[in-house]
């Protein structure tokens, strides 16, 4: 006879997570966050462009889980990938330079990638015709940084 049971939490008293496999069986769920809530965003950027691909919503912010860039080979060729704000903060995250072949890169971040509040990701393409996607998810106002929190933990 089975016997219903719920796996709870000693300190929040919440039931841990569970799914259900492909046969029906209830399956405890040990992952990342961004596994199961995360989701793509994928821009084609041409010669001379600045494009946003993913921005907060209000003071959220971004945590990124993945990053593939395509870049076709051309003269003087850069495209990079930017973390930025509406006040201009922030670092390059990825340069690639295609100049003398075409670039493919695919990156799985396993560590915290996150951005500060109200950041954006965004493409800037230089003599360059680019394909970018990002892998993220969204991080509650109350669990994101100012950019002046983010700064000094870099």
């Amino acid at each position: 006879m089975p016997i219903d049971t719920i796996l709870i939490d000693s300190k929040t008293n919440k039931d841990l997570h569970t799914s259900e496999d492909p046969s029906g069986h209830p399956t405890l769920v040990t992952t990342d966050y961004g596994r199961i809530h995360g989701t793509f965003a994928s821009i084609s950027g041409t010669s001379g462009s600045t494009t946003t691909i993913v921005a907060a919503m209000g003071d959220q912010g971004i945590t990124l889980t993945d990053l593939i860039v395509n870049i076709e080979k051309t003269n003087n060729a850069i495209a990079t990938v930017e973390v930025t704000d509406a006040d201009g903060n922030g670092p390059v995250v990825l340069a690639v330079v295609a100049s003398d072949t075409g670039q493919t890169l695919a990156i799985a971040f396993q560590g915290n990638f996150a951005t500060w509040k109200a950041a954006r990701i965004e493409v800037v393409a230089v003599a360059a015709d680019a394909n970018v996607t990002v892998g993220y998810y969204r991080t509650p106002k109350n669990s994101t940084r100012t950019f002046a929190e983010w700064d000094a933990l870099r």
